[in-house]
């Protein structure tokens, strides 16, 4: 039943209790009440985007049990905090759940999750979420996708998402993160780092394997290639829109970087100039790789020769002069 842009301001009581599927999108309602509920218990996908919604009843979702789908993407949920717990813990069906857009910060993540054990696909994007804390998710260990895009997450505590052991797409794009020093999703297949303030993109190598397929760290802060070597598996790999200048490590390194690439082999326990360089021998399966919008103005041809899988390598946008392979000096930062 399609009820969008009605000027409800709350949930018709009149509604056929066979409905399967009920979009409510672009009303005003503020409110889930017990009553207003439920009558739909055949309900499967239910549309409340775009209301005013700032509480749900304790119950009030209890009689949809069959219910798999739910969007209250752009409401006002932060408004009501004594609402928020446990207000899904009655869909033990429910696989699909939209909270974007409504302006949620960690803590208020964490009540609404606290035990929806049936969620496959989360969407979080366009919150206030700045910390990644460490049983954040614990109330959702089925998940399987979830988007964190847009948001303020500056950190991510370690730990945080180890309860996650199906996650395999995430997506972290346009937030502030300024570093990945470990990586220990080794089950992920996609993702999505885009639009960050990222220096750095280091982990170091694991008994486990990685089955990361595609990843994408286009329009950061990136100024060397960043230390692929765990990812054996990956074929998409975007660094568009960054400001590498060379592929070969350290061949114009400045005193900064010289600083900054000390401290991170210190954090992370690598030597970071043979690191990068194994990157590209264990890359053999690269498809696709963006290396467009850089600082490039050369490409040492021999970098790729262990990538006999690559198919498509977009060059545009940089500031090429040299074709022909030839690396030009290199200057080693140890003496």
């Amino acid at each position: 039943m399609d009820c969008r842009g009605l000027s409800f301001y709350s949930v018709p009581t009149n509604l056929p209790e066979r409905i399967r599927k009920l979009d409510l999108s672009y009303n005003f309602i503020q409110n889930l009440t017990i009553a207003s509920m439920s009558r739909l218990h055949n309900l499967e996908d239910l549309d409340l985007h775009h209301n005013h919604l700032e509480s749900i009843d304790p119950g009030a979702l209890n009689s949809l049990t069959r219910l798999h789908s739910l969007n209250l993407a752009s409401n006002r949920l932060h408004k009501c905090p004594a609402s928020r717990r446990g207000v899904f813990d009655g869909t033990r069906r429910l696989e699909t759940l939209s909270l974007a857009n409504n302006n949620l910060d960690g803590e208020a993540v964490l009540c609404y999750l606290s035990n929806v054990t049936s969620l496959v696909h989360l969407d979080l994007s366009r919150n206030a979420i700045v910390l990644l804390f460490s049983g954040m998710f614990d109330g959702i260990p089925k998940l399987s996708e979830l988007d964190l895009s847009n948001n303020f997450i500056d950190e991510i505590q370690s730990g945080t998402l180890d309860s996650l052991k199906d996650l395999r797409v995430l997506n972290l794009a346009e937030n502030a993160i300024r570093c990945i020093s470990s990586f220990d999703l080794h089950q992920l297949h996609s993702l999505n780092l885009s639009s960050n303030i990222i220096e750095f993109f280091l982990t170091k190598e694991a008994g486990e394997r990685h089955q990361l397929i595609s990843l994408d760290l286009s329009r950061n802060n990136l100024r060397n290639f960043p230390v692929l070597t765990p990812f054996q598996m990956v074929q998409h790999v975007n660094l568009s829109g960054n400001g590498i200048a060379d592929l070969v490590p350290l061949s114009d390194a400045t005193e900064d970087d010289d600083e900054g690439w000390s401290w991170y082999e210190a954090t992370t326990d690598l030597d970071l100039p043979s690191a990068i360089e194994n990157s590209f021998s264990r890359l053999s399966n690269v498809r696709h790789l963006d290396l467009s919008s850089n600082l490039l103005a050369a490409i040492p041809w021999s970098y790729f020769s262990k990538m006999s899988r690559l198919s498509d390598l977009l060059l545009s946008g940089n500031c090429l002069q040299n074709l022909d392979g030839h690396e030009g000096p290199r200057r080693s930062r140890r003496p």
